[in-house]
């Protein structure tokens, strides 16, 4: 029984510098992915981009990084990847498919955003409903009348024909 202690403790001992890099590995992608963090905040301000799609980008590329970092400090310690890997694949790619009509508006909505196809304050009309754009968020899209408030799904206005208004109105706050 003693024997086997000492070997399990051996074990762990010559293990633990192959933890030590794993986890020094893991920490300088964790800084890499705070560093491309602020780098593409304070580049947005720069050149004042939509804080929203700043966000959005900046959010994706720490979570790249970070993920990139986990599977390295993983593949450091010996565990194999290609399984895991594998599976976050068919994952993402059965998400997909369930949430594609989600999926479909919120990239709608990110160029609807980057390419100001229309502002806060504009009238327009699309698919039959007609109002003034109250706010752009990423899958929706509000337009206000004088009797009612739309929410209209972004890849509608994205794959549809819209009528903007010459005239800007001012948007109304409540």
């Amino acid at each position: 029984m003693q024997a086997a202690i000492e070997r399990w403790l051996e074990s762990i001992i010559r293990f633990l510098p192959t933890l030590a890099i794993a986890i020094v590995i893991f920490i300088a992608f964790w800084v890499a992915a705070r560093l491309a963090g602020r780098l593409i905040r304070s580049a947005g301000r720069i050149r004042r981009l939509n804080q929203d799609i700043v966000g959005l980008i900046e959010g994706a590329s720490k979570a790249t990084v970070i993920t990139f970092g986990a599977m390295t400090a993983l593949g450091t310690l010996g565990i194999d990847i290609t399984a895991l890997v594998a599976g976050l694949g068919l994952s993402g790619f059965a998400l997909s498919f369930a949430f594609r009509d989600a999926i479909s508006n919120f990239l709608a909505g990110i160029l609807i955003i980057v390419y100001e196809a229309f502002e806060r304050g504009e009238e327009v009309e699309v698919a039959g409903k007609k109002g003034i754009v109250r706010e752009v968020k990423l899958r929706h899209t509000i337009l206000e009348n004088e009797h009612e408030a739309y929410l209209v799904p972004n890849s509608i206005l994205l794959n549809n024909v819209v009528t903007v208004s010459k005239q800007k109105k001012p948007p109304e706050s409540r």
